[in-house]
């Protein structure tokens, strides 16, 4: 079994450390839109060219920082 299957587990480790400090960002993706695919190996190729524009961006482009007003 693995302590992920362990609910036992799972709350002994929530009890010992009950907060978790959230980002001090949210994610904003430039262009993702609804879309709908006819099967997992096309939503895989659409996921892999998003994935692969998101790195080749600034930080600053799809990082949205909490305390800003705009984000809200």
């Amino acid at each position: 079994m693995k302590r992920t299957d362990d609910y036992r587990a799972k709350i002994e480790m929530w009890a010992r450390q009950p907060h978790v400090e959230p980002l001090p960002y949210g994610v904003r993706i430039p262009g993702l839109t609804v879309k709908r695919f006819s099967s997992y190996a096309e939503f895989n190729q659409w996921k892999r060219q998003q994935i692969l524009k998101l790195a080749q961006l600034d930080p600053k482009e799809w990082q949205i920082p909490y305390d800003d007003s705009a984000a809200s």
